[in-house]
């Protein structure tokens, strides 16, 4: 089965000295602000929803700009995700099922109360949630938080530099490490010398394919991330402490190992995850499913050798099973930090078990970043940039496709547009057109004197593996 999105991006888009990461620009839409309070010695609550609820926390980024500057008042927003079956009041919503639904409010509990700590002594908690998106089929409910807070006035008495936490409990259970521990995600925030952070606009699940053989590139991914314009910044560049000017990094400690529920390790960034400094690519290092070429034997989980993971700095890691596994990164920019955790879900192809990796890619060769053109996607204020499709195919039949998007720049939109009907069973794939007047001839695509070319038949309704007389000029059927 093939789908189509189609993705229109804004005409609000401003060029940016973007260096080596890929930035783009888009404001954030605000709920309304929320004050902070002094919380002090704030108890644990109960577990919520019964012994076997586990956990509820999948997603979350942190953002903010600078609304003030002395003193300063910085606005900042948390995107989160969390599970939408999970069985705690704050999480009924007013779906036909009792759960959370789009346009949706709730303050999310957990084992531990979920907060945000600034740094200064302040924390808020309960946090209010805009509903965005949810999933009642991956089993998801996403928003965002909007809240601002008045930090110390700007003198030589006081510090401009306070770190942030997001923090509260617990991740879910189907992680295959870090399960049902406690999240803590910390920003470092310079109210003296930055109007802003970045804002990541990463997916809340991502998916790679473990390579296949030792001698595959281990699967890797880029991150996006986008400039975070306050409107009250004045036209003046910000400091630079650091060697760049941005930069990633992997996140030391990300939380703690709840002892109420019997927990004694503390959670932490699995060895085989690295990310690239300069351009946000990152590199899952899982090791090979076979420890050869093909013919020999798979690999086990955590077994060296051949099927050790390959980082890609050299030396070995332990081999990691499919599975999902959590991730926590940090992205620098100027003075200040921003983070990101996301849940990566490794899959391996296998068609003994009915395991198999769609395939996702463009109708232009300019689309993906790296190679992202500027000249052909980008566009400025007042002026349309034109569309463009995403595709993805799989050779399984019986199943449907469909996309999950993350929160889209204020102005762009997806829709599905041509594929994944309900008709279920074999398609031709990867035929080539043939010219009308001679229909054995083959062509590219584009018509030449003597050769209306036609569209290949991919697509096409086919009755089964080997069904040429259907898909033609070397088509498969699948």
């Amino acid at each position: 089965r093939e789908r189509r999105g189609r993705a229109m991006a804004p005409g609000n888009q401003r060029r940016l000295p973007c260096g080596s990461v890929l930035l783009a620009v888009c404001l954030c839409a605000l709920a309304t602000p929320i004050g902070s309070a002094l919380v002090p010695n704030l108890p644990t609550p109960p577990p919520t929803g019964g012994p076997d609820n586990g956990g509820q926390f999948r997603f979350a980024t942190v953002s903010w700009i600078k609304v003030q500057h002395d003193p300063p008042v910085i606005r900042f927003t948390v995107e989160a995700a969390f599970r939408r079956d999970f069985t705690a009041l704050n999480f009924q919503g007013s779906g036909a099922d009792g759960l959370l639904v789009v346009g949706d409010r709730f303050k999310p509990n957990g084992l531990e109360s979920i907060m945000f700590d600034f740094g200064d002594g302040h924390i808020l908690t309960p946090m209010d949630f805009h509903v965005t998106a949810i999933s009642s089929t991956e089993d998801w409910v996403q928003g965002h938080s909007t809240f601002d807070h008045t930090y110390a006035a700007l003198t030589n008495l006081n510090p401009f530099i306070y770190h942030t936490k997001f923090r509260g409990c617990c991740r879910v259970s189907a992680l295959a490490v870090n399960e049902d521990t406690s999240w803590s995600l910390p920003s470092e925030v310079n109210v003296r010398d930055d109007w802003s952070s970045p804002r990541i606009t990463a997916l809340p699940v991502v998916t790679v394919l473990q390579k296949e053989r030792p001698a595959d590139p281990e699967p890797s991914f880029y991150l996006p991330a986008s400039e975070n314009f306050s409107p009250f910044q004045p036209e003046a560049p910000f400091g630079t402490r650091h060697p760049v000017e941005r930069g990633w990094a992997v996140v030391a400690s990300i939380g703690s190992a709840p002892a109420s529920i019997g927990k004694t390790v503390a959670p932490a960034n699995v060895p085989n995850l690295h990310v690239s400094g300069p351009d946000g690519l990152v590199t899952l290092s899982a090791g090979p499913v076979y420890d050869g070429p093909a013919g020999t034997a798979k690999c086990a989980a955590g077994a060296g050798g051949a099927c050790a993971g390959a980082p890609p700095g050299g030396g070995s890691v332990a081999r990691l099973e499919p599975g999902w596994y959590n991730a926590v990164l940090m992205m620098w920019r100027g003075n200040s930090s921003t983070p990101v955790e996301f849940m990566v879900h490794l899959v391996a192809d296998d068609a003994a078990t009915g395991s198999v990796m769609p395939r996702i890619y463009g109708d232009d060769p300019e689309l993906f970043y790296p190679k992202f053109s500027y000249s052909r996607h980008v566009a400025y204020v007042g002026f349309p940039v034109r569309g463009f499709s995403v595709l993805a195919s799989t050779t399984q039949h019986a199943v449907s496709l469909g996309f999950t998007v993350g929160r889209l720049p204020e102005g762009a939109r997806l829709t599905t547009v041509q594929g994944g009907s309900a008709r279920m069973g074999y398609a031709c794939f990867n035929g080539t057109g043939a010219c009308a007047e001679s229909p054995s001839t083959p062509c590219n695509g584009t018509s030449s004197p003597g050769c209306t070319c036609s569209a290949p038949n991919s697509g096409a309704a086919c009755a089964g593996a080997g069904d040429a007389a259907t898909c033609t000029m070397g088509g498969v059927c699948r």
